[in-house]
């Protein structure tokens, strides 16, 4: 029986995801394309492939369901607040303009409610 000894070169104490991502955060614009971080990576010693750098680029970039999610909660929140801000307008016209009075009667009702 053969014992399986560890292999001792860069390969198997690096994080290939992680390196890759750290270089995608830091390089210029211009040298994000696969091709050049496989470079970049292989000066370190680190040798990926096109198609690895490929599939943990495109882990980074947000997807359009999460993009379209955030997209419509943001547009209820601010729908909420509008909704929210012509109640209080409808309230306080009912007191004919008077702030005070308005919450006088809000502080009777919150002492009913409690």
């Amino acid at each position: 029986m053969s014992t399986v000894e560890p292999v001792d070169s860069v390969d198997s104490k690096v994080n290939k995801s992680e390196e890759i991502r750290n270089y995608l955060r830091t390089a210029p614009a211009d040298k994000r394309m696969p091709k050049d971080v496989v470079a970049a990576l292989k000066e370190k010693g680190i040798d990926v492939g096109n198609a690895y750098v490929s599939i943990v680029k495109s882990k980074l970039m947000p997807t359009k369901e999460k993009v379209q999610k955030k997209k419509s909660k943001e547009e209820n929140v601010s729908t909420d607040s509008f909704d929210s801000l012509l109640l209080a307008k409808k309230y306080l016209n009912a007191f004919d303009g008077d702030v005070s009075l308005a919450r006088k009667n809000l502080e009777l009702v919150s002492k009913l409610i409690s």
